[in-house]
């Protein structure tokens, strides 16, 4: 490629070889086609023409920009052909298998298309192509799943502007963005259960997608009143709703309900609704869930599961006055949330407020009527297991998490034992913070330690948390200075959501904000 693109001129006259050749079109894979066409051997669709031609009609959905060739397929199709397609490499038109000719279908012809990526080939794009193929051969796979390193905190602290380093963050994602039309997304890097990683498109997601981004530009927006930061939060939302509506009931942090808390922060400050119209039919489905619906769920913990919805139906309830989750609603999800506690679930064997213990009691708390000896017996359950040592600094898995689930139990009611609990895990806490991690996220570094400082510093006021504070993020900005924010990252691709990514190391320097790490609306 370095070869070719010192020599583009006399590389492209080279191309004049295909000029004029007739090659096929793949508008769609043939088992698409395939696909239709086994359905079309059953019977019902055999019996009249009339009902195959309806079948074949289905093409018409698929979302061509140009739908013209349907006619095309559909011809095909109700003949048990698999519908095949023409054009020539210097030509727009494509060709149908009878020789029909849909004029200007494509924008250029491939000959085209060929010189403009010759033309435009530069070392950033050699290094996209590389970065492609590293993480699809698993080349890089060691490297980002290598364990997060510790340095010691330092004990300076610094001035500087939290909000406009949170307004740098943002800068950086606004110059990131993928647009098309109204909508706008991310290349982002993900991994997947077997740790390989990969690049993909930004999901709709509250803990790593589109939603958890768009919150951060609503807090930003809430913070410094500019208008801009409001436009991109809107664009985010729409964009997060349209992938959203084709997700199920997952969790209160993933899935159909992602988009919902941004929407419920944008009302509760401002009285806007990004999108009524979702909202309402959101809770409409939430009161339809049966007992039969609910029994499905494959997750009960926390941030994947029907606690976390638990919580979040409190949350909607409390802030709407004339838009309610029904107390049926209520009542199912409690009563199997309850019934996989007395079937001990596997959340009910791990630490943590992501997928543990704490998350449950925290959900639980969230009911109807709180049952304050359940969530003891959680609580006083999770004091007995093991934390594993290497996540003992996490929010999701360790300490953080932990920290914040009492501390939030401790509003609601008064308990001596939850209250020791707490005193023994703060004392850890503390202890571990002669050492920060490499890790600037939410979830599983810096972030969420820093989020639980100031959880600890409004419960009991002690100025040694705000000085604490203070010193980490001054390690954290100086520490990024010389080697950036510690993110996954490969070759300027990183992880862009808010619990695992760029976007929640923007959301931790704008202190004095509601924590939607536990869905609150304060």
């Amino acid at each position: 490629m370095t070869f070719v693109m010192g020599r583009k001129k006399e590389f492209i006259q080279l191309l004049d070889v295909f000029k004029g050749k007739k090659i096929r079109v793949l508008t769609k894979g043939t088992e698409q086609y395939a696909m239709m066409l086994r359905y079309a051997s059953h019977p019902n669709y055999n019996s009249e023409m009339k009902y195959r031609e309806r079948l074949m009609m289905n093409a018409w959905s698929y979302p061509y920009r140009d739908k013209r060739i349907v006619s095309s397929e559909v011809k095909d199709l109700i003949f048990n052909d698999i519908p095949i397609f023409y054009a020539y490499t210097d030509s727009t038109a494509i060709i149908d298998s009878r020789d029909k000719s849909y004029d200007n279908y494509f924008k250029s012809s491939g000959i085209q298309d060929a010189i403009q990526r010759i033309q435009a080939l530069d070392q950033t794009k050699i290094r996209e192509q590389y970065k492609i193929m590293l993480l699809a051969l698993g080349v890089s796979d060691s490297y980002l799943n290598e364990k997060t390193r510790f340095i010691a905190l330092s004990r300076m602290t610094r001035k500087f502007d939290y909000i406009k380093e949170s307004e740098s963050i943002a800068r950086d994602l606004i110059k990131d963005m993928v647009r098309f039309e109204d909508e706008v997304s991310f290349v982002n890097l993900a991994t997947n259960d077997e740790q390989h990683w990969y690049l993909e498109a930004s999901d709709g997601s509250l803990y790593s997608g589109l939603s958890g981004i768009g919150l951060l530009f609503l807090n930003l927006y809430q913070k410094t009143g500019k208008d801009v930061y409001f436009s991109y939060y809107k664009k985010l939302l729409n964009t997060a709703i349209k992938h959203s509506k084709h997700q199920p009931y997952k969790g209160a942090f993933d899935g159909w309900l992602s988009p919902i808390y941004p929407m419920l922060v944008e009302y509760k400050n401002f009285g806007t609704l990004v999108d009524e119209e979702f909202l309402n039919l959101t809770i409409k489905k939430l009161n339809e869930l049966s007992d039969e619906h609910v029994q499905k769920f494959e997750q009960f913990d926390y941030i994947s599961g029907l606690a976390g919805i638990l919580r979040f139906i409190e949350k909607i309830n409390n802030t709407f006055e004339d838009k309610k989750v029904s107390n049926q609603t209520i009542k199912i999800i409690e009563a199997i949330l309850k019934e996989k506690i007395m079937q001990k679930d596997k959340s009910l064997n791990s630490v943590g407020l992501a997928h543990g213990l704490s998350g449950i009691a925290l959900a639980l708390v969230s009911g109807q009527e709180v049952d304050k000896e359940a969530i003891k017996d959680l609580f006083s359950k999770e004091m007995s297991l093991h934390i594993k040592d290497e996540d003992r600094y996490k929010w999701c898995w360790g300490i953080p998490g932990m920290i914040q689930a009492r501390i939030e139990v401790l509003k609601h009611f008064e308990n001596q034992d939850i209250e020791e609990q707490l005193k023994l895990l703060v004392a850890k806490f503390e202890k571990d913070l002669d050492d920060i991690p490499l890790d600037d996220t939410l979830c599983h570094g810096t972030g969420g330690i820093l989020k639980t400082i100031e959880e600890l510093y409004k419960y009991s006021s002690d100025d040694k948390w705000r000085l604490k504070s203070q010193q980490i993020y001054a390690n954290v900005k100086e520490n990024s200075l010389s080697r950036g924010y510690k993110i996954k990252n490969l070759l300027e691709s990183d992880i862009k959501g808010l619990f695992d990514g760029k976007a929640g190391v923007g959301s931790v320097y704008l202190e004095g904000l509601s924590n939607f790490m536990l869905l609150n609306l304060e």
